[in-house]
C-alpha cells in the first residue's frame, strides 16, 4: 500500500516547463501525488492516482467534453534509410504498441510532421471516453504525450492538424505540453501523469482554468 497522498493546487505560471511562455493567471495545475513504498513498482501507483483524477473529473465534465490522447513519434533523421522506411511503414500507434504499451480504445489517427531541425515523425491523436483517462495517462508518463479535453466533439482530421500544428516546437520531453498550453483557451483541461525510475512520489496532474480546478478539487 502507498503511505501517504497529497493534493496541490499551484499556478501553472510559475512552473519552470513553462518558462518563456505567456499563461493567463488563471490557469491552475492540481496534483495528485502519491508516495509509494520501494517494494511497489510504479505503474499501479500511477494507475491509482489517475483513477481518482478520472473521478473527480467524471463529476466536473459535462456530456459535451471530448477527451483525446496526443503524442509526438521519436524524431528519425530521412537520411536514415533504415530508420526512415521502419518509421513509415508502422507510423505512430503501431510503434508505440509494440513496446508494450497499451492504448485507450478509440478511434485512432496520425499524420506525418516535419521538425524544424530537419528530421521527422508521426505525431497521432486518439478519441477516447473518460473511463480510458487511467489508461490514456499512462502513456504520458512513458512516452511524449498529453491528454486533453475539448468543449465538444471535434472531427479527427482537426484533432490531426492540431497535433501537427505543435511540431514546430522542440520535439522532446516536456514539449508537447508547452506547445499545448500556448493555446488554454481551446482546452477544457490538459492532464499527464508522472514517475519514473527510482521515484518515491508519482501520480497525476491536470492543468485548467482555475474556475474548473475549483469545481474538481473537493471531489478528489
Amino acid at each position: 500500500m502507498t503511505t501517504s497522498q497529497t493534493i496541490r493546487r499551484e499556478r501553472a505560471r510559475d512552473w519552470p516547463i513553462f518558462d518563456g511562455r505567456e499563461l493567463p493567471n488563471d490557469i491552475d495545475v492540481l496534483t495528485v501525488q502519491l508516495r509509494r513504498r520501494s517494494m511497489e513498482s510504479i505503474e499501479p501507483v500511477v494507475a491509482r492516482a489517475s483513477e481518482m483524477l478520472r473521478l473527480a473529473l467524471a463529476s466536473s465534465t459535462s456530456p459535451g467534453n471530448s477527451f483525446w490522447l496526443a503524442a509526438w513519434g521519436n524524431p528519425v533523421d530521412p537520411r536514415n534509410k533504415v530508420g526512415a522506411y521502419l518509421a513509415r511503414r508502422d507510423g505512430l500507434w503501431a510503434a508505440v504498441e509494440k513496446t508494450g504499451i497499451v492504448l485507450p480504445e478509440g478511434p485512432r489517427s496520425e499524420v506525418e510532421v516535419n521538425y524544424d531541425d530537419g528530421s521527422f515523425g508521426f505525431g497521432g491523436s486518439i478519441h477516447f471516453a473518460l473511463n480510458e483517462l487511467p489508461v490514456a495517462l499512462e502513456l504520458t508518463r512513458r512516452k511524449n504525450a498529453i491528454c486533453l479535453a475539448t468543449e465538444g466533439v471535434i472531427a479527427d482530421s482537426i484533432g490531426n492538424s492540431k497535433v501537427a500544428s505543435f511540431s514546430s516546437a522542440d520535439y522532446r520531453l516536456p514539449m508537447l505540453i508547452r506547445a499545448a498550453a500556448g493555446e488554454f483557451g481551446e482546452w477544457v483541461f490538459l492532464a499527464r501523469s508522472f514517475g519514473q525510475f527510482d521515484d518515491s512520489t508519482v501520480g497525476a496532474e491536470i492543468f485548467a482554468k482555475s474556475e474548473f480546478i475549483d469545481g474538481v478539487e473537493p471531489r478528489v
